[in-house]
């Protein structure tokens, strides 16, 4: 009896401690406090941003062009003669000052030409003396037995008054003869009209020239010009001389020479009044002076380094005068042309219409539409809605805390 006792409490009682655990599992999670609903915590779309001030800017206008000469000249003699002396830099690419001999022709058929211009000078003004000498003895004959009823014409031809126009006459064609002569002779010789580099040339000791040959192409050297192509919309803030302003808009020249770069400042000087064909551009001529970096300096020397070559095609910079007060902008933050994405203070989304008055290649420059100091999106935003929720990077699940990138 007793092992049958011990053998159910052995049975029993783990089954009995069981129930009770269960139920009073059981009656813990029934009786223990109910949590109150919450809606999670919305984080907002994860952004950045960046901050935009208000600060000056110097605006400047891009433009190509082609080097050209400002003036060109082709020499030619103005007679015949045969080439006796010749500039020893009449050669391509070489220097001639202003006024400078550039070839003289044979000369001695033009010093004969003025020596008989001298004597026919003298002999009409010899035939002009004799003549008025006869013209005051008919005069006086005139006055003791001329005819005081006779006409003005008889008294003139009494007077030998055609004999003495035509002397004169005489005079003044023999002195005509002889200026003409003598600029002949200063013709023989052909001087720089400016300083000059010679393009093309012609010439030889022992040609014999006429007035119609071409011995030289001379380019000035004081200033070279630029003819830029630019876009008609960029045209009013750029200074034009008597158009909007008394002084052009200076400019920064630029050749790419490979591995150097030449650069020139010049300044604008006039706008075609014409526009473009090709491209339907406005185009303005820039001038560069001392293209060649022949001008000396203080000390008395000329500069040195690359020359700017004609027919060169160039970059240009155009400065506008002033520098208004304007607010920068990537151009990935600009949105459908003049939208931007401002991050407020309270971290959402508002979509701002401004206006662009300058575009850079990677910037745009807006003065009106944001506030110095504002934050503005600059990531990509799939659905941009105003209003929507935001946060910065970094921030983790805050909602906008940290400060702006």
């Amino acid at each position: 009896m007793a092992e049958k006792k011990s053998r159910f409490l052995r049975i029993v009682l783990p089954v009995l401690v069981l129930v009770l655990a269960v139920g009073a599992a059981v009656l813990l999670v029934l009786s223990r406090p109910k949590p109150e609903r919450q809606a999670p915590a919305a984080k907002g779309v994860l952004v950045e941003v960046e901050q935009v001030k208000l600060r000056p800017h110097r605006l400047k206008v891009r433009a190509q062009g082609t080097v050209e000469p400002v003036r060109t000249v082709e020499v030619q003699p103005r007679v015949s003669g045969r080439i006796v002396g010749l500039h020893a830099h009449l050669t391509p690419g070489g220097l001639i000052g202003e006024d400078q001999s550039i070839l003289q022709l044979e000369k001695r058929d033009y010093e004969l030409a003025v020596r008989n211009g001298r004597t026919a000078l003298a002999r009409a003004e010899s035939e002009l003396a004799l003549e008025e000498g006869r013209q005051r003895t008919a005069e006086l004959e005139w006055r003791m037995f001329g005819d005081k009823n006779s006409d003005t014409g008889q008294k003139d031809l009494a007077l030998r008054g055609p004999q003495l126009k035509a002397a004169k006459g005489e005079v003044e064609a023999a002195r005509v003869r002889l200026d003409q002569a003598e600029l002949d002779l200063e013709r023989t010789e052909l001087r720089a009209p400016f300083s000059a580099i010679v393009l093309e040339e012609n010439a030889a000791l022992g040609r014999l020239l006429n007035p119609q040959t071409v011995v030289a192409t001379l380019v000035a050297t004081d200033r070279f010009r630029i003819r830029a192509a630019v876009p008609v919309a960029k045209l009013p803030p750029i200074a034009i001389p008597g158009i909007n302003a008394e002084k052009g808009s200076a400019a920064v020249v630029r050749h790419d020479m490979g591995e150097g770069q030449v650069e020139k400042e010049g300044r604008v000087v006039r706008l075609l009044p014409d526009i473009e064909p090709a491209g339907r551009m406005a185009r303005l001529l820039i001038e560069v002076e001392d293209p060649l970096n022949l001008a000396a300096d203080d000390s008395g020397e000329a500069a040195r380094g690359m020359p700017l070559l004609l027919g060169a095609y160039v970059d240009v910079e155009i400065e506008v005068p002033g520098q208004p007060e304007l607010i920068e902008v990537p151009r990935q933050a600009v949105h459908d042309g003049d939208l931007v994405y401002i991050y407020t203070v309270d971290k959402t989304l508002v979509i701002r219409r401004v206006h662009i008055v300058w575009r850079r290649p990677d910037t745009v420059l807006v003065d009106r539409g944001l506030e110095d100091g504002e934050r503005i999106v600059i990531s990509p935003l799939a659905a941009p809605v105003e209003g929507m929720r935001l946060r910065l990077g970094g921030d983790g699940d805050d909602a906008g805390n940290g400060e702006p990138r």
